[in-house]
């Protein structure tokens, strides 16, 4: 009995076959003992395309990636003008001795004092705001192809070379296109402070104007 359940056993099959379209990229080999690699662990499953439109999304990822970046370029542009203004103002207001009109106790400011406080308060602000969207913020992992951190992390370049080169295209695309997420994050959290900065130093200009206005 145990023969014949033996025999049986080594007559049968180790596994089922694995169908053709659930196939993965083979991974690199593991680096051999004292060697460190980045890429082990950030090689993704390649998406499965037909070669005749890995073409068109390629181009697609490009075009996207391109247009993720000059919107952040933008982003910087803006933050920085927005950055010089309110320091010019602030500075302004500042050399316009303004900023005695509220170094006094608070139960002797009036309604222009309260004006003036607000004005360098509100346009301080809003140049740290336009400071901190042109502060590089990429939050991209540092294993991986294409983050400029996640690059420098190869011990050596030829590594990064040979790595990136036994890549397939529909791999390639799957991380350009992950690295496209990352630049919107990064871009969202740009606009957003931008937007707040535009408003708050509205508001700053306005009591700057204020005060000029009725301290004559």
């Amino acid at each position: 009995m145990s023969t014949e359940s033996s025999a049986h056993q080594s007559r049968s099959p180790r596994g089922l076959p694995v169908p053709e379209e659930l196939a993965r990229e083979s991974l690199p080999a593991p680096p051999t003992s004292g060697e460190t690699s980045p890429v082990a662990a950030t090689v993704p499953e390649p998406l499965r395309v037909s070669p005749q439109d890995l073409d068109h999304r390629l181009q697609f990822a490009e075009q996207t990636h391109q247009y993720i970046r000059e919107f952040i370029r933008l982003a910087d542009q803006k933050a920085a003008f927005f950055f010089t203004a309110a320091t010019a103002l602030l500075a302004f207001l500042y050399k316009a001795n303004v900023s005695a009109r509220w170094l006094k106790p608070i139960l002797t400011w009036n309604i222009l004092d309260m004006a003036a406080f607000l004005a360098m308060l509100t346009l301080g602000i809003s140049g740290v705001l336009a400071l901190l969207v042109v502060i590089p913020r990429t939050p991209g992992s540092r294993r991986g192809y294409l983050f400029w951190e996640a690059i420098a992390e190869f011990d050596a370049s030829r590594r990064y070379a040979d790595d990136l080169t036994s890549l397939s295209p529909a791999t390639l695309l799957q991380v350009k296109l992950e690295h496209c997420h990352e630049l919107a994050t990064v871009c969202r959290k740009k606009y957003r402070a931008l937007v707040w900065a535009l408003w708050i130093g509205t508001v700053g200009l306005v009591a700057s104007v204020l005060v000029f206005l009725f301290s004559r």
